[in-house]
């Protein structure tokens, strides 16, 4: 899946992504506290399902330095 992509091509594909992971939390928090579960729990499937993709296009999971130190 990888393998013809550059390393530009796989970040700007992890930060858009991650953009539309952020805007699916964010969406499914506004489904949560309003009470809408089914639609809930539709997003934060997808939420997931995009963190998998992020996970496989790098081959793993990515780590910031934050995450390193603590």
């Amino acid at each position: 899946m990888t393998d013809s992509m550059t390393v530009v091509d796989r970040a700007l594909m992890t930060k858009e992504l991650g953009k539309a992971q952020a805007a699916l939390w964010l969406a499914f928090t506004t489904a949560a506290r309003s009470n809408n579960l089914d639609l809930a729990k539709v997003l934060r499937d997808q939420h997931k399902a995009i963190g998998t993709a992020i996970v496989a296009l790098n081959g793993g999971p990515v780590v910031t330095v934050k995450e390193l130190l603590r």
